[in-house]
């Protein structure tokens, strides 16, 4: 699917997640600052847990379950974000949501279940809470990934139970290499520059060269 990629400076989370797969655990928490590439990461391994001819490095892309997530229609996926018309700051990802999840996780399928909710900053006390309820006793072959820029926002109850994993260690030679790939060469000094107004996040300096 697009928006589904795996960006240098993440290869050895997703070598230790591929590797480690299925003995992953329920719960993980992928978190690094905004820009480093924490969603695509998350489309990328979703893709790869669905898969029915998982590739080392990839989904297949061609398998029923790969044709259904690109179509957003795999009846094993769930996707929960704030609601579209609050995406005002700080709005909330309400306890329906979470509860709906019940049924999904218990109920007897073939394969695997994925679950991912962004910004995981968005759950509020009562759905925070709700979520620990489906951490506690989820189902079998059930993983619920949280996508976070500030983990420490998160409850620590829901911290607890989550594998922790880092998407935003950059290199400067990392950056350097991939910037130098994607942008003009007129650019190729100021990529210092923009990476200090970047926030040192390499697709935070791609939106910015595009801005100016």
């Amino acid at each position: 699917a697009e928006n589904s990629q795996v960006y240098p400076w993440q290869e050895q989370v997703w070598h230790n997640l591929t590797q480690r797969f299925p003995h992953i655990g329920h719960g993980l928490l992928l978190y690094g600052k905004s820009g480093c590439g924490k969603h695509e990461f998350a489309q990328h391994f979703v893709a790869w847990i669905l898969c029915l001819n998982q590739q080392k490095s990839s989904a297949c892309g061609e398998c029923s379950s790969c044709l259904w997530l690109k179509s957003d229609t795999h009846p094993n996926y769930v996707h929960i974000t704030t609601d579209e018309d609050n995406k005002k700051q700080n709005a909330k990802i309400k306890i329906e949501k979470i509860r709906d999840l019940q049924p999904f996780v218990q109920q007897t399928v073939e394969g695997w279940r994925v679950i991912v909710i962004e910004p995981a900053e968005a759950l509020n006390m009562a759905s925070a809470n709700a979520l620990l309820k489906t951490l506690e006793e989820p189902g079998d072959r059930v993983v619920i990934i949280l996508l976070a820029d500030h983990y420490l926002k998160l409850p620590a109850t829901i911290r607890s139970r989550m594998q922790h994993f880092a998407l935003d260690r950059v290199s400067h030679a990392q950056a350097q290499v991939f910037l130098e790939q994607k942008l003009a060469p007129a650019l190729h000094s100021q990529i210092p520059l923009l990476m200090g107004l970047a926030n040192d996040m390499p697709l935070q300096v791609m939106q910015l060269s595009q801005a100016e």
